[in-house]
């Protein structure tokens, strides 16, 4: 079971491909599931269920994998690591973690990104998983954008090309009830992203 499985949002803030004991927020750090979840539900989400998983996102910054595997396969590659350690039981994990200055250790995956590993929340969930910092195959990005571009894409699910200063502030007015962007914001990571949601 996913925690709160009884909320639907939930259905989207954990992909369910990825199994027990392993916890990853596919919402928040994998760039391919964000797409797929928007792409598969602009005309499916009320403005509510929209507004609600942008928030989702936080307001600091995040780790986003922008690589080429799945939620189920990078889950699978860290949950063997973690067995060919003998880690993979609760409590020799929870050592193995707790034997670290930082509580949490790292695992570098067959394509090169590098993931960081706490203890999680949940007891059939207890490995929390999500992409180390400026990692190969990972993006830095502030929540904001990201809540920005996920918007847009949205509300305008049929637009092609950049997107106009214009429609990035009526998506942030209407979901997020953020500021509106400035034209200087042109050449921002903003829209590659969106040409990115948009192939």
């Amino acid at each position: 079971m996913l925690p709160n499985s009884s909320l639907p949002i939930d259905a989207y803030l954990y992909n369910t491909e990825v199994k027990e004991p392993i916890l990853f927020l596919a919402w928040k750090h994998h760039l391919q599931h964000i797409k797929t979840v928007v792409l598969k539900n602009q005309q499916n989400f009320s403005i509510n269920i929209k507004s609600n998983l942008c928030k989702r996102f936080g307001s600091s910054v995040i780790d986003l994998y922008s690589g080429n595997l799945s939620p189920s396969e990078i889950s699978k590659e860290i949950f063997d690591a973690i067995i060919r350690l003998g880690n993979e039981t609760r409590n020799n994990y929870f050592s193995w973690i707790d034997s670290s200055l930082g509580q949490y250790q790292k695992i570098t995956l067959s394509d090169g990104s590098s993931w960081t590993i706490r203890k999680g929340n949940y007891p059939q969930r207890y490995i929390h998983i999500h992409p180390s910092r400026y990692a190969h195959n990972t993006i830095r990005i502030k929540a904001t954008v990201l809540k920005t571009v996920v918007t847009y894409c949205f509300l305008f699910d049929k637009m092609k090309g950049a997107p106009s200063v214009e429609q990035l502030n009526f998506s942030r007015k209407i979901l997020l009830n953020l500021p509106p962007l400035k034209e200087g914001v042109l050449n921002h990571q903003i829209f590659w992203l969106v040409k990115y949601q948009q192939q």
